[in-house]
């Protein structure tokens, strides 16, 4: 029975893109590997990399709301919606629709 050879871990490459908040089984894809293979490489620094990514997506979104000209605030809806578990509750009030932005984590 032949011995399975140990993938080669960019673990650069790994670091970077669970910042960007790829998932264990898209980083193994992309580096050739099982997930239990990344999550051995990796150590905890995958959760670390996803938090400081969640970091700076929440400093750019503020910034973005905070200058004067808001490029896109239809992204920053999307993200905060997907990253920062934000979304909108309705609220009926005599027939009109209030839409409230609310925060379920921080």
């Amino acid at each position: 029975m032949k011995k399975k050879v140990p993938a080669i871990i960019d673990t650069t490459a790994a670091y970077e893109y669970a910042r960007v908040q790829c998932s264990d089984a898209e980083i193994s894809e992309i580096m050739g590997c099982s997930v239990e293979e990344l999550q051995e490489a990796m150590g905890g620094r995958l959760r670390v990399a996803r938090a400081l990514g969640i970091k700076a997506l929440r400093m750019a979104l503020f910034n973005m709301a905070t200058s004067e000209s808001a490029r896109a605030p239809q992204v920053a809806v999307w993200l905060s919606k997907q990253y920062l578990g934000m979304g909108e509750l309705e609220k009926e009030d005599d027939g009109d629709v209030t839409i409230e932005i609310v925060s379920y984590k921080r």
